[in-house]
């Protein structure tokens, strides 16, 4: 994804399972690479995770100002 995504936007290179299929791979964006999952951040489960991210995505978007 040359330009990025949205928040909440599904990256195209996530397959069915939530799997990066460019993990390993040079292609592999950096910003992708240096995410640290952290329970403050991802909860503990991927629904939870949803939920957080939506939260800190409302939070900083400065479009609603």
């Amino acid at each position: 994804m040359p330009n990025g995504k949205k928040g909440g936007e599904r990256c195209e290179h996530l397959t069915e399972n939530y799997q990066c299929e460019l993990f390993g791979s040079p292609e592999r964006p950096d910003v992708c690479g240096g995410f640290k999952p952290e329970k403050i951040f991802c909860g503990e489960e991927r629904k939870e995770a949803i939920q957080i991210l939506a939260q800190l995505e409302d939070i900083t978007d400065w479009s609603n100002l």
